[in-house]
């Protein structure tokens, strides 16, 4: 009775590891890609500032966002 129950203990932990790094593994692979470069375009500038549009895009990542001389938005 106790083997069974040691054996069937160590089963569920490493099922339940596999879970953990499952499911973290496929949220690692799910997350868009942050880039430096995005679609929205901002006006170009001789210095990089702040702008709203790039604050909204590169916040719904939790990142600062600011519009750079290329005339797009950059996250930081």
């Amino acid at each position: 009775m106790s083997r069974t129950f040691i054996q069937l203990r160590r089963a569920l932990f490493g099922l339940s590891c596999a879970v953990v790094f499952g499911v973290g593994a496929t949220q690692a692979w799910g997350t868009p890609h942050v880039g430096s470069k995005r679609a929205v375009s901002c006006p170009a500038s001789l210095s990089p500032y702040r702008h709203p549009e790039c604050t909204a895009w590169c916040g719904q990542w939790g990142l600062f966002g600011y519009c750079a001389t290329d005339g797009y938005c950059h996250c930081a």
